[in-house]
């Protein structure tokens, strides 16, 4: 049986019993006050979404025309 060690030993994990570590350590960031990381992860998002897209469109004109 695996015994159970106290949450010390895990410095990266927040201690759920202390108040203090409940909260995060830097207040949420308002949505338009950092507009360079929306507009990467937008991009980011949109640019994979094109490459899933593309491939789709590839496999579904090569499936259309090895079938006529």
């Amino acid at each position: 049986m695996v015994s159970i060690r106290p949450t010390t030993h895990h410095p990266h994990r927040l201690n759920p019993r202390n108040p203090s570590d409940r909260r995060p350590r830097m207040p949420p960031r308002p949505l338009l006050s950092d507009g360079s990381g929306i507009l990467r992860t937008f991009y980011r998002a949109v640019g994979y979404l094109g490459k899933v897209f593309i491939g789709i469109e590839k496999q579904l004109f090569t499936w259309h025309y090895l079938n006529e």
